[in-house]
């Protein structure tokens, strides 16, 4: 109703200034020779008509000056409105789940999606897996390769629609191998680098991943061993399992947590040396107990049978660990339980001493 309006007002205006502009002038004439001819004996007729000529031209220069610039305000209107008709009809924001996305001409454009961000269609899919609804899922999840055709999880879930699998990690226990299928190949081509390794270990046959957690295994084990053959070396064989392997996680803990620190405990039978110091010291220097720089290592050894034993101290933290402390320390946690013949409890309760000073010293937190 409105189209061109403006300029159609103003082609008017223009018409209608040219026009008034001729009659302003001709009714200023006619006007000006009117008074001249009543005042001609006062001499003023022509200057009158004068006036009024200009009078018109001026009414005339006024009325194309309104009636032009309402006829460009009228034009632009139109246009703006234009504008906004075209943009709100092309394109407007969609918001789904909290990811943002585009709609071009009816044609909805799905967003980028990483394996962080997983598109909300593939998870629709992954739902209708789990209630075994293949072509439903098969369906959304072509769906969404059409916009986005490197989605790794999409073809992840068309892996598991292949294999009738309810959820991704049913591929774990899947016995025959993947790597020959497609849409395998395809997840793992499109897939990144953390996500990639997660679809990597769903190649390996169950029996191939039992293999490797029994290799695993005996190697946590072996390392354990190993380790509890230096924290723990009950040579006396006084010591449960539980508390050696106690000594083992309190050590890898504290030398992660206290720049280094060790607490070796050590048990004999034998006694070669007149002294249990100088055999501690000995092997506290042979074994390098602490931190070689903080020299922050202890060394307890025990001789069940004769009941003698010693605590050893690097020499960082021996301004604390005074012979006098270090006899105090093992008269009120260690001795009392060694003389009622409960070996564990003497060790334990000592190391639980000896962790809480540590933890203070380093200003650090640890379960003990």
């Amino acid at each position: 109703m409105y189209k061109n309006t403006g300029s159609k007002i103003i082609a008017m205006a223009n018409g209608l200034t040219t026009a008034l502009f001729v009659i302003s002038i001709i009714f200023g004439v006619m006007i000006g020779q009117l008074i001249g001819t009543v005042m001609y004996s006062s001499g003023a007729g022509f200057f009158a008509g004068f006036i009024f000529s200009g009078i018109g031209v001026v009414l005339a220069w006024i009325s194309n000056l309104l009636l032009a610039g309402f006829g460009e305000l009228m034009s632009n209107t139109h246009e703006l409105l234009l504008i906004v008709r075209k943009a709100s009809s092309e394109s407007f924001i969609n918001v789904d789940n909290g990811n943002m996305g585009t709609h071009e001409h009816g044609k909805s454009v799905p967003p980028n999606h990483t394996d962080g961000s997983i598109h909300p269609l593939v998870r629709r899919a992954f739902l209708f897996l789990e209630d075994g609804e293949w072509d439903k899922a098969e369906e959304l999840l072509e769906q969404v390769l059409n916009s986005e055709p490197e989605s790794a999880k999409a073809y992840v879930g068309k892996l598991c629609v292949e294999l009738h699998l309810n959820r991704e990690d049913d591929l774990l226990s899947y016995k025959l191998p993947l790597d020959e299928l497609s849409n395998y190949k395809k997840a793992l081509r499109f897939a990144d680098t953390e996500y990639r390794t997660k679809l990597t270990s769903y190649a390996i046959t169950p029996e191939e991943r039992h293999k490797q957690e029994e290799v695993a295994k005996e190697t946590t084990e072996l390392n354990t061993l190993r380790k509890m053959a230096f924290y723990a070396d009950d040579r006396a064989k006084i010591l449960s399992e539980e508390t050696k392997r106690r000594i083992v996680i309190l050590n890898e803990n504290l030398e992660t947590l206290c720049s280094g620190a060790q607490i070796v405990v050590v048990t004999s039978e034998t006694h070669n040396f007149t002294s249990s110091i100088e055999e501690a010291t000995n092997l506290f220097n042979s074994l390098g107990v602490g931190d070689k720089d903080e020299n922050n290592g202890m060394l307890l050894l025990f001789y069940p049978e004769k009941t003698l034993g010693s605590l050893m101290v690097g020499d960082g933290i021996s301004y604390y660990w005074t012979t006098e402390n270090i006899n105090d320390c093992l008269d009120r946690f260690f001795w009392p339980y060694v003389d009622a013949g409960d070996h564990d409890r003497a060790v334990n309760t000592l190391l639980d001493h000896l962790l809480e000073w540590f933890t203070n010293y380093y200003g650090v937190q640890m379960a003990i």
